[in-house]
């Protein structure tokens, strides 16, 4: 799958054992669904075919249109058989001077988990070099979440630490 707007490949893998095996387009995530332990489909939220695919999952319609809205702050709800909302990452622009904050939106059920960002974000970068390097073994959506939150507190961590690089070298300077 590849993403129009930003020349970036859209993704989706199916997993078995807590291995993902790369799939092509969303008829294949959909046919993989009835035959993995779960389906990770991320999405370009702002592209009408995505939307499409999101409003036809079994999903209740007010879930879809929070999660599809474009929200720029995080929140989680919790129902009884689903997580939803938005998480707080960073924006993935090599060339920017400041940090950027973006939002990731999110749902969970026990056998998919859709991400979708407006812009491209790093976590999201980070997780499918992970997935595709077999360094995590997720066995369910919930466990990728939890993967996903240790990805954004590295990639935090490393900017903060060059943040305080930065800072002493110039303090040095003075």
């Amino acid at each position: 799958m590849r993403h129009a707007k930003y020349g970036c490949p859209l993704f989706a893998f199916a997993f078995r054992s807590g291995l993902g095996q790369s799939l092509h387009d969303l008829a294949q995530a959909d046919v993989a669904a009835g035959n993995a332990d779960f389906v990770w489909v991320h999405l370009d939220l702002s592209d009408a075919a995505a939307q499409a695919w999101l409003r036809r999952r079994p999903w209740p319609p007010d879930v879809v249109e929070m999660v599809a809205a474009p929200i720029q702050r995080g929140r989680l709800f919790i129902a009884p058989d689903m997580v939803y909302g938005h998480l707080r990452d960073f924006r993935d622009e090599p060339d920017a001077v400041t940090l950027q904050a973006g939002s990731l939106c999110v749902v969970a059920s026990r056998t998919l988990l859709v991400t979708g960002p407006r812009i491209p974000l790093r976590s999201v970068k980070e997780m499918r070099r992970r997935v595709e390097a077999r360094t995590i073994l997720p066995e369910s959506p919930f466990g990728l979440i939890t993967e996903f939150f240790r990805a954004l507190n590295d990639i935090g961590e490393g900017l903060l630490q060059e943040a305080t690089e930065r800072f002493s070298v110039m303090e040095r300077r003075c």
